[in-house]
């Protein structure tokens, strides 16, 4: 859905090659940071002159749903008893740049696009026309909804009890996970040291923890990878 309205921003809704570059973004995506990969598969099936806008307005979606990660994230470590032994000037600190974040977001293009180099500058004024960046906040809030309750599903299935200290603890992985570093393949080795770490703390079986987050690492990347492969091809 994010797709779509990026498409609709760059007048090419009804191009032929739309679904074969979305195959192609996850793949890419799946590829190298999942932050940055998606639009390098986009934007080889369009005009070059769409390209960049292709780019801007992807890392534009994919930042949307980091903003989604960060805020629910904070919003666990403080609510869940367990970890209010974090030091208030750290939650502090992540909420203030977690502010920040929000305000470049929404507002960014304002202060950027009057900087001297001109693509740059190009790139922020067409961002103001760009998707809508609500919309894309909020179908990153369902896209969150959707992970969070698959991920508490997987745990479910292994045997644990779904409550809200299950949902929070889900959250703050999702919140070290987008937090931390990695350069392919879905950070699978970061994910399963994250959930491991934060569920062995609460007390968990690790390996209930372990299983449950690869099962939804293949779910809900490895199996979308393997599928776009079969619409990955040259542009028409």
């Amino acid at each position: 859905m994010k797709w779509k309205e990026i498409l609709i921003a760059i007048d090419e809704k009804t191009n032929s090659n739309n679904l074969t570059a979305f195959a192609s973004g996850i793949v890419s995506s799946f590829l190298t940071p999942s932050l940055s990969g998606n639009f390098l598969g986009r934007m080889y099936y369009y005009d070059k002159n769409k390209r960049w806008k292709i780019t801007g307005y992807s890392v534009l979606a994919n930042f949307s749903q980091f903003l989604v990660s960060i805020l629910f994230g904070i919003m666990a470590v403080q609510f869940i008893p367990m970890f209010f032994e974090v030091k208030n000037w750290v939650l502090y600190l992540i909420s203030f740049v977690s502010l920040l974040l929000f305000g470049l977001y929404f507002f960014g293009e304002k202060v950027f696009k009057n900087v001297s180099i001109t693509r740059l500058q190009s790139l922020f004024i067409q961002i103001e026309y760009g998707p809508a960046r609500l919309k894309l906040l909020f179908l990153s809030f369902l896209r969150y909804i959707v992970f969070v309750t698959q991920y508490a599903l997987a745990l479910n299935a292994f045997g644990e009890k779904i409550n809200t200290t299950i949902l929070g603890l889900i959250a703050i992985i999702f919140l070290l996970v987008t937090l931390t570093p990695s350069l392919f393949f879905g950070k699978v080795v970061v994910r399963e040291s994250i959930s491991i770490s934060v569920f062995s703390f609460a007390g968990m079986d690790p390996l209930t923890a372990a299983f449950a987050s690869f099962a939804t690492w293949i779910f809900n990347l490895l199996i979308p990878a393997m599928i776009a492969l079969i619409f990955v091809k040259k542009k028409k």
